[in-house]
């Protein structure tokens, strides 16, 4: 294709160069703007971040710590996926996600996992229970009751189930009246008389304030999980992700179950 036509001293562009040279303008204007952009990204200017997050971490860790990192990197937008533990992990394993919290780990070659601070899983009783003004239970007495579970998944459930065995529990023969597939639906229905439960006690700290609700310990039993960050192996992380980490390491480094409320976030740092 003839791109110039020379006329005498002057040279100029023909139909087919002037066709080229809008397009080559367009080009290297939209090379421009996308290195201004990873610029950005690279500084957190503009970037966007999708994390997953099952329900106790959803509800009750990533609030705190996506409101510190928008404090800190105003140019960041985030995404929170909710869905059980199994289902954050599939959806890493899928790449639908970047980063994950979850309350249990799994065997799998795609998936890496990070400790990220401790929780306390408690014995719910409504305030109508008449266990509710006994300092403790017996572990034998939990046969006779009707229990309200996590759905199948749960962190909060599988790790409910390893710590009855361990005590010499089958929680096969426990009496359950209904299943949730979330923690407010699980405290709405023990506060409706439904049955008891076995929940985080970092979501319920406001209903044991206000008297709703009460943890009763039981004889012989502790229960007691980790929170795990989970990412993608051989992946790097992307200037949002590693940002978002840090805030969930600098917040939860401790154990979230101890936080009391203080100051805007509620949690102590």
């Amino acid at each position: 294709v003839v791109l110039l036509d020379r006329t005498g001293r002057k040279v100029v562009p023909t139909e087919a160069g002037k066709l080229l040279l809008q397009r080559t303008r367009r080009i290297l204007a939209a090379v421009e703007d996308t290195s201004r952009a990873m610029a950005r990204y690279r500084g957190l200017e503009e970037a966007s971040l999708t994390v997953g997050a099952s329900n106790i971490p959803a509800g009750y860790m990533i609030p705190f710590a996506v409101s510190s990192l928008i404090e800190r990197h105003p140019g960041v937008s985030v995404t929170v996926m909710t869905g059980d533990s199994s289902d954050v992990v599939a959806q890493l394993e899928r790449e639908e996600i970047e980063i994950g919290v979850v309350g249990t780990q799994f065997a799998t070659q795609r998936v890496s996992f990070t400790s990220l601070g401790h929780d306390r899983i408690g014995l719910i009783v409504p305030a109508s229970h008449r266990w509710y003004g006994r300092r403790k239970v017996p572990l034998k007495d939990l046969a006779v009751e009707s229990f309200i579970t996590r759905e199948s998944g749960s962190g909060t459930r599988k790790t409910v189930e390893e710590a009855l065995s361990g005590a010499g529990v089958d929680p096969r023969a426990l009496t359950v009246r209904a299943c949730f597939g979330s923690n407010e639906a699980v405290k709405n229905a023990v506060a409706q008389g439904i049955g008891i439960a076995f929940v985080s006690e970092l979501s319920v700290q406001k209903d044991i304030k206000s008297g709703d609700l009460a943890v009763k310990p039981v004889q012989g039993l502790k229960i007691s999980r980790s929170f795990f960050l989970a990412y993608r192996k051989g992946r790097q992380f992307s200037p949002p992700a590693v940002a978002f980490k840090e805030v969930l390491k600098e917040i939860f480094g401790g154990t979230p179950s101890d936080f009391k409320s203080q100051g805007r976030t509620g949690i102590k740092r």
